[in-house]
């Protein structure tokens, strides 16, 4: 195979690319100081497909016999009615090694329920009928011994990729493969990576760091394990000091990534789809995620109406944990230092005498925030101010720096009143939240960083101020972005049991994240994971719990689940704030049982609709999108009407592979999201808006080509937060509306071609502002649009989100159109992937090709090593073409 060398260079610098390398060649850096190393590029990829689908479910077929057993991580088959039809489910899908029958009357729940997939882990419960089968070869978790994994095994027929990468996505739709998971076949993947090492680093500490890989890894260097990983959500970091290779050897990454097994009944891709680093230290080092930076707001605070908040006197605390994997003892010194987002030092500490011999200690420090002149600048969403705090370890000694950390920080208060709500720098706060699953048009859950920035800004734009991590910690650079651009996070673990490994996941989740100001809320599960209806759940919570408080303890976040039931017994009962998935209208009721215990809507409705689709077509799996109102002003009007809710959470932000609900086969996409999977707003985004945001608001719909339907009556909407809206059909009035408190108002107009305009005015009949909808003429050319940043960074992994529109010619997108469309990037950029938010759309994300769908096509453009100007043309027969640059630069 082909070597590129992979030389260390700071985090600063990490993307800066040698063409023809692929990675840094190393430069005057010190070997002392933490150098990070991306491992994105240049990987090989091998992946399986399992498609084991049978004709009959015999016996002998499922040889294994699971009756009076409950396996876990399974998808329900909802048309199975029988033991017999869930058998036969079970043959007919693809990847498929488990059934299970639940018989009525038992203690299983639900009753006549059929569940299938494959699982590891199956425990006694009374009234299940299933069987199940070997599920696909796995290598065993030692020492290499297949060929795979091999440092001599000739990889050159292997797909060249780069991570973030699902392999998932890269498959073909079918009615064979799981429903839950976007119809997509699952699999396993083997991707190898060719590195080298200078040998004048060869006395420091190495060690690999995954963001993310989905899912039961397992990694071997030059041959040898170093380690196995089950989770498909927390990040870890694996030690290779002693099985590296210095001085241009080749060292052989390998990662095997197992995604036959669920974790979720959600689209959850498969393989490395989050970043990789090579991190170099001093011997003696940071712990991962052993920098621990709580702070309290210790003075009076200070609300200035459009600047925030600020007080008086703050304390920053820095906690160190320090590794040793030499055996030399040292005296070491530890100095930590805070500066503004300007750069300008606010405050230092330095600890002396800190010996040190093998193994780990741990060290405290303490800054007081006073400023001599102004005041503490306080963390929120609305005023999102960072600092940065930058540790040092120094060999006290020599004066040689070991080992340096930089952890962005935010100040900030958190507080909750039973009654009241929840209080952001005693400042009443409603969480005007959603929910959201991880992937997104054309990429799957291997998403770039600008997509992710992306998406939390599309969702401020609405008005939201915060984003449930549902069901599982969030990719990293998610993170980043909701401290940096001001959104309130709930974070989220993935699995609940009495487990040990779920308890460490739990442990590596808040150890991981905890440094980010925009988390204010830990979760510990969600729904039946939260083991609703048994009784041990209260003491597997209290452990749960434990973790939180033991790994985030300064001013720790409230302790919450999302539970479906169950409020007030198991669980609920160690939980600090009690969290209710739907079923609003019982938040009132356990409220006055349990006045002690705040509440907040932890998920609280699942309103279902397709972008520009006005009628419901069932055969084409497209929702209309009237029927979405109600239910989102249904929650959003409890919520809001309560003080003692401290918000809620719709289910959900963006739409999502997997979960078809209302559907089935050929709709390969959730269609819960107020965003379509390709980032275009569906009409409720402007519901949101409009009682969200404190600025003029107006939204009209539906679009006004409806050729063949004159005369007929068209409902027309208007979202807006105006409290009066007057329509106008070609210029005659249709009548002036109060607008109702959270509500809308609508016309029932007979079309005729030409326009239809809103006009929305205060109580007085001022006019506010207006919107005028027009007929359009047919499809005459495309245009395309940056919607991210205009230039992108040269680093094989910034994308930027083009919009491509089919207009007419006066320039308007025409609604109706479904031209398909070819794209082409030439220079240095890939099309990384196609998207239109059809749910029902077969056309694969990674194409050149894709039609239209409410006029709109979404293209990725990534970029590659190379600083220069990416193309991207766009043809379709008969429409005029076009194209757009992208220009990159150096990071």
């Amino acid at each position: 195979g082909t070597s590129a060398s992979c030389v260390m260079v700071p985090r600063s610098c990490m993307f800066l690319l040698c063409v023809s390398l692929l990675l840094c060649w190393f430069s005057s850096v010190s070997h002392g100081a933490r150098i990070v190393q991306s491992l994105d590029v240049g990987w090989k990829v091998n992946s399986l497909t399992y498609n084991t689908s049978c004709t009959s479910p015999s016996n002998s077929t499922f040889p294994v016999d699971l009756t009076n057993n409950q396996c876990y991580g399974l998808n329900q088959a909802t048309k199975a009615n029988t033991p017999e039809a869930c058998a036969q489910a079970c043959c007919d899908s693809a990847g498929c090694a488990i059934w299970q029958w639940c018989t009525p009357g038992k203690a299983c729940t639900p009753a006549s329920s059929c569940w299938i997939g494959l699982s590891d882990e199956c425990h006694p419960v009374n009234g299940w009928v299933g069987r199940g089968r070997p599920g696909p070869p796995r290598p065993s978790p030692a020492d290499c011994d297949t060929p795979f994994c091999m440092p001599s095994y000739n990889d050159n027929s292997w797909a060249q990729r780069n991570v973030p990468h699902d392999f998932v996505i890269e498959g073909k739709f079918g009615p064979q493969n799981d429903q839950s998971h976007g119809y997509l076949p699952h699999g396993q993947a083997w991707y190898r990576h060719h590195f080298s090492v200078s040998s004048g680093l060869s006395n420091q500490a190495f060690s690999i760091q995954f963001d993310g890989v989905y899912r039961d890894s397992i990694v071997w260097l030059n041959g040898k394990l170093v380690g196995q990983h089950q989770s498909g959500y927390t990040s870890f970091d694996l030690v290779v000091t002693s099985l590296l290779k210095f001085g241009g050897a080749d060292n052989v990454l390998v990662v095997f990534a197992d995604a036959t097994h669920n974790e979720g009944w959600w689209y959850e891709g498969g393989g490395i789809y989050r970043h990789v680093w090579l991190v170099s230290t001093s011997p003696v080092h940071f712990v991962p995620w052993g920098v621990y930076v709580p702070s309290e707001v210790i003075g009076p605070i200070t609300n200035t109406a459009n600047k925030g908040q600020t007080a008086s006197k703050a304390m920053v605390h820095i906690y160190a944990e320090i590794m040793n994997e030499g055996t030399d003892k040292l005296n070491l010194q530890l100095t930590s230092s805070i500066k503004t987002s300007t750069g300008i030092q606010v405050g230092t500490v330095t600890t002396n005498n800190v010996i040190t011999s093998e193994g780990t200690v741990k060290i405290a420090q303490n800054i007081t925030l006073a400023p001599t002149t102004g005041s503490v600048s306080l963390w929120s969403a609305e005023f999102p101010t960072l600092y940065s705090v930058t540790t040092l370890l120094f060999d006290a000694a020599s004066g040689t720096l070991l080992d340096d950390v930089t952890t962005s920080i935010g100040v900030r208060k958190i507080s909750v009143d039973v009654n009241n709500g929840m209080f952001i720098n005693d400042q009443p706060v409603k969480l005007k939240g959603l929910c959201n699953h991880q992937d997104f048009a054309g990429v799957g859950t291997a998403v770039p960083n600008t997509i992710n920035k992306f998406r939390v800004q599309k969702l401020l734009d609405m008005g939201a101020n915060a984003w449930r991590m549902s069901h599982n910690p969030p990719n990293p650079e998610l993170l980043d972005f909701t401290d940096q651009l001001g959104m309130y996070v709930w974070d989220e673990n993935r699995n609940f049991a009495n487990n040990t490994q779920y308890l460490l996941d739990m442990r590596d989740m808040i150890r991981r994240d905890r440094n980010h100001p925009s988390i204010i809320l830990w979760s510990i599960c969600n729904e039946a994971g939260c083991m609703e209806n048994d009784p041990n759940g209260q003491f597997v919570g209290q452990a749960f719990k434990a973790i939180a408080y033991q790994n985030d303890y300064v001013s720790t976040r409230p302790v919450t689940a999302a539970m479906n039931a169950d409020w007030g017994i198991g669980l609920s009962k160690v939980l600090d704030i009690q969290g209710v998935n739907y079923n609003y209208g019982e938040y009132d009721t356990y409220h006055t049982s349990h006045p002690l215990q705040p509440m907040i809507g932890s998920e609280t409705a699942s309103c279902t609709c397709a972008r520009n689709v006005y009628f419901t077509n069932d055969t084409a799996c497209h929702k209309d999108v009237y029927s979405a109102d109600g239910c989102a002003q249904g929650w959003w009007s409890a919520v809001q009407e309560r003080k003692f809710i401290e918000g809620g959470f719709a289910w959900t932000g963006y739409d999502y592979k997997g979960e078809p609900t209302p559907y089935g086969w050929p709709d390969v996409n959730s269609n819960f999201g107020i965003l379509d999977i390709a980032g275009f707003p569906k009409d409720t985004f402007y519901y949101y808006q409009s009682w969200w945001r404190e600025s003029s608001v107006l939204h009209v719909f539906p679009h006004w080509n409806w050729a063949g339907m004159e005369g007929k009556p068209i409902q027309v909407w208007a979202y807006t937060n105006a409290a009066v809206a007057e329509l106008f059909l070609n210029g005659k009035s249709l009548g002036v509306q109060n607008v109702p408190h959270l509500g809308h108002v609508s016309w029932n107009v007979p079309y005729e071609a030409g326009s239809i305009t809103v006009l929305a005015g205060n109580s007085t009949g001022h006019l506010i502002t207006q919107q005028t909808i027009k007929t359009t003429g047919i499809a005459y050319a495309i245009v395309l649009e940056v919607e991210s940043d205009d230039s992108i960074a040269a680093n094989s992994n910034d994308a930027a989100l083009i919009r491509v529109s089919v207009v007419d010619d006066a320039g308007l997108v025409v609604p109706t159109s479904t031209n398909m469309i070819t794209f082409e990037v030439t220079g240095p950029g890939i099309l990384a992937g196609l998207g239109n938010g059809d749910p029902a759309c077969l056309e694969p994300d990674k194409g050149t090709a894709r039609s239209a769908w409410g006029g709109l096509v979404r293209a990725v453009v990534q970029s590659t090593n190379v600083v220069g100007t990416a193309t991207l043309k766009a043809a379709s027969p008969g429409l005029k073409s076009a194209q757009i640059d992208v220009n990159t630069y150096q990071p």
